[in-house]
């Protein structure tokens, strides 16, 4: 693991353990339908960095996705959200689409507070 990785790692977990107003609680029960992941329920957090804001899903068991591919500050830190994103239901071509989710951590986004 490089260092940038670690820093960056240690930074989001220093910031999700201190930060909790940074989270909002989602769940299946909430969004019915248009919910689009396989777990039922976890939390989406925003956070500014230079790049501009980056969304992320907290799962039940802990691990962290990005709910927009990677982007590259923390590429290698969140994983990618497909393996736990439902098949559209009038495609199964296709995965559902994280928006909802995205549209709800939007409030928690705050510029004045960058945290890289």
């Amino acid at each position: 693991m490089n260092l940038k990785r670690c820093a960056v790692m240690g930074l989001l977990l220093f910031v999700a353990g201190c930060m909790d107003d940074r989270f909002q609680s989602v769940s299946e029960k909430r969004f019915g339908d248009a919910w689009p992941l396989t777990v039922s329920h976890g939390q989406v957090a925003c956070f500014n960095g230079e790049d501009g804001e980056i969304f992320f899903f907290v799962a039940p068991d802990g691990k962290e996705y990005s709910l927009q591919g990677n982007p590259a500050p923390v590429r290698k830190v969140l994983l990618p959200i497909s393996p736990i994103t439902k098949r559209d239901p009038k495609n199964s071509d296709v995965f559902m689409k994280t928006d909802v989710l995205i549209k709800e951590g939007k409030p928690l986004c705050d510029p004045s507070k960058m945290i890289f």
